[in-house]
């Protein structure tokens, strides 16, 4: 009999392979594996993806505190690739359209969707509380923090919105507030459709 715990391991599986497959083209370029892109928020987002939902599915049958952890931190991380991408990088940064190639849609909107649907169709609601939201900013925070600390002296940023010459110093911390801010506001979003979904379809 296929129950409702199979179907949830086989779903973490299929997304696990989806977005894993389509994080590693992302980053061979040229026939080459680009471990470099490993400093772009896009693949650690995707990773973290691979990792959470492998750790879900080790620990299936002994979820605590720690799975909503890594459920919020995985939804919050990921939207903030997708929100990001689509609605700074590609308008203002001249990044390619999400549809431009199959490892850009699978990277920068598809695997958000997919989490979104495992979180929707089968997680338990109404778990989620305001510390799982900000632990949801640590990741985001931390690594645009840590650019920001070193950018200067490696000669490298992600996004041209971390350059100062660019957009200036003041604009870089404005942006970050910003973002930050977005993304806190997203999670809370989470939150409230949390409740919302285990106040309506959680009897």
């Amino acid at each position: 009999m296929v129950t409702k715990q199979k179907l949830h391991k086989l779903c973490l599986l299929v997304i696990v392979g989806i977005v894993l497959h389509g994080t590693i083209l992302a980053m061979i370029i040229d026939g080459q594996l680009r471990l470099d892109y490993l400093r772009f928020f896009t693949i650690i987002s995707n990773l973290l993806i691979v990792i959470g939902f492998l750790v879900m599915l080790v620990l299936y049958d002994k979820k605590g505190t720690f799975w909503y952890y890594i459920s919020m931190n995985i939804l919050m991380g990921i939207s903030a690739t997708a929100l990001t991408y689509n609605f700074v990088l590609v308008p203002f940064g001249g990044s390619k359209i999400v549809f431009s190639d199959y490892s850009n849609f699978i990277t920068h909107l598809f695997s958000a969707i997919l989490v979104f649907f495992n979180y929707i169709a089968f997680e338990k609601k109404g778990l989620f509380n305001f510390s799982h939201v900000l632990a949801g900013l640590v990741v985001p925070f931390v690594y645009y923090s840590v650019f920001l600390s070193i950018g200067h002296i490696i000669d490298f940023y992600p996004y041209f919105f971390m350059r100062s010459e660019v957009v200036g110093w003041p604009m870089v911390f404005v942006l970050f507030g910003i973002l930050m801010g977005l993304l806190f506001l997203f999670g809370i979003l989470i939150l409230l459709l949390d409740k919302w979904l285990c106040r309506h379809f959680s009897r």
